[in-house]
C-alpha cells in the first residue's frame, strides 16, 4: 500500500463543510461547486482533503443518526472527484467533545463513553455508506488532536481502525499526532499490524512565520512583526517573557533565531526518521502560509516544502484552496495567488 501513488500532491477545502461560519444552505451549495472540482482537476492535483464537522455527518440528538441533508454534499463532492479524477481524503475535521489546543487536561472525548461511542459510530456509518467506493477514497479519523495524556488518543483510534476494517478491511486510514497533527509527536504514536494505515502530521512551523499577524490568533496579532524567509526572528522570546499565557503553545519552536531552509529541514528531520526506523507511510494533510506574510516569501517557503515533502515520498494538502486567510482563489473561485499557485501545481495555467 502505497498512498503516495494517489495522494501526492492536494489541496484542502476548507470552510466548505468544516468551520464554515453560516449553517445556511447557501453556503453549503455554493462555497464549493463542481467547477471549483474540475478547476482543481486541471491544475493537476490528484486529490483533494475534504475536512468535515460532525454536525454535518449526524443527528445532534439522540441516537445521533446519519443527517442525510449534510451527507448529500459530501456524496455530491465524491460524484465530482470521481468525474474528474481526483481522489479524496476524508477528514473527520470536528467532533463533539473534543477541544482544539486543549494539552493542559483530557478533553471529554477522550474520557466520555457516549462521545467515544459516537465517534465510533459516525466511522461506522460512514465506512458502511462508502463501502463501495475503492481505494480513491481514505478516511482521517481526526483533525489535529488535542490530548494531554498523550496515550488516550492511541486507544480511541485502535477502536475506529477496528470498526472501520470489520467493515471494509481495504479502507486506509490516516491517523494523525498529537499536539494539534504536530511532526515534534510522531514519536507519540502507537502502531498496529492492521493493514492499509497510514500516518500523518501538519507543517506549518515556524507559526511566527507561517501564522505571521493572524487576526485569529491574540499573539501573533498582539506581537504584529514581519517575518521572512529565510530572514531573521528576533524579539519573540521577549514578548513571551511578557505573556507567558503563550509560552506553552510555542515552546518547541519560539527560541529559533532564524528562519531558513536549514531550519527546515532540522524540523523534517522528525519526518524522516519516522519513516526510516517505523518502516510506515506519512501524509502531510495540512501546510501553507497566510496572506499576510510577504508573498515572495512564502512561495520561496513552499518552493522548499513541497520539494523536501516529495523527496521523502511523503504526500501533502495545501492549506487551502479558498478563502480562510490562506487560500489560492477568492469568493468567487479566482485565482488571487498565483505565483503559489504554480509552485503548487506546475502544469496549471493561470
Amino acid at each position: 500500500m502505497a498512498l503516495f501513488e494517489q495522494y501526492r500532491n492536494g489541496i484542502n477545502l476548507g470552510g466548505w463543510l468544516s468551520q464554515f461560519s453560516a449553517t445556511r444552505k447557501q453556503h453549503f451549495e455554493t462555497f464549493i461547486q463542481e467547477q471549483d472540482i474540475r478547476q482543481i482537476a486541471q491544475w493537476g492535483a490528484d486529490h483533494v482533503r475534504l475536512p468535515v464537522d460532525s454536525n454535518v455527518l449526524e443527528m445532534q440528538s439522540a441516537p445521533y443518526g446519519s443527517n442525510e441533508a449534510g451527507l448529500a454534499y459530501v456524496d455530491r463532492c465524491l460524484q465530482w472527484c470521481e468525474k474528474y479524477h481526483l481522489s479524496v481524503l476524508l477528514d473527520l475535521h470536528h467532533v463533539q467533545g473534543h477541544i482544539y489546543g486543549e494539552m493542559d487536561k483530557p478533553v471529554p472525548l477522550f474520557t466520555e463513553p457516549t462521545l467515544r461511542a459516537r465517534f465510533l459510530k459516525i466511522w461506522a456509518n460512514l465506512t458502511q455508506r462508502y463501502k463501495g467506493i475503492g481505494k480513491n477514497l481514505a478516511f482521517e479519523l481526526l483533525n489535529e488532536i488535542s490530548d494531554a495524556s498523550s496515550y488516550q488518543w492511541n486507544q480511541l483510534c485502535a477502536d475506529a481502525v477496528k470498526k472501520i476494517h470489520q467493515i471494509d478491511s481495504r479502507r486506509i486510514i490516516l491517523i494523525g499526532s498529537n499536539e494539534a497533527n504536530s511532526i515534534f509527536t510522531l514519536n507519540q504514536l502507537a502502531f498496529s499490524d492492521e493493514p492499509n494505515l497510514v500516518y500523518n502530521f501538519h507543517f506549518y512551523d515556524p507559526m511566527l512565520f507561517t501564522h505571521q499577524k493572524a487576526h485569529f490568533s491574540q499573539d501573533l496579532r498582539d506581537f504584529n512583526a514581519t517575518v521572512h524567509y529565510p530572514g531573521e526572528m528576533k524579539g519573540f522570546p521577549t514578548y513571551l517573557a511578557t505573556h507567558r499565557q503563550y509560552i506553552s503553545k510555542f515552546y518547541r519552536t519560539a527560541w529559533e533565531e532564524t528562519n531558513d531552509k536549514a531550519l527546515m529541514q532540522k524540523y523534517l528531520t522528525n519526518a524522516e526518521n519516522f519513516i526510516r526506523f517505523t518502516g510506515r507511510e506519512l501524509y502531510c494533510g495540512e501546510f501553507g502560509v497566510i496572506k499576510g506574510a510577504p508573498e515572495e516569501d512564502a512561495v520561496q517557503w513552499i518552493t522548499d516544502l513541497t520539494a523536501s515533502l516529495d523527496t521523502l515520498h511523503i504526500g501533502h494538502a495545501y492549506w487551502s484552496y479558498k478563502e480562510m486567510d490562506f487560500g489560492i482563489v477568492d469568493e468567487f473561485s479566482q485565482v488571487v495567488r498565483p505565483q503559489m499557485l504554480k509552485v503548487l501545481f506546475p502544469n496549471s495555467r493561470v
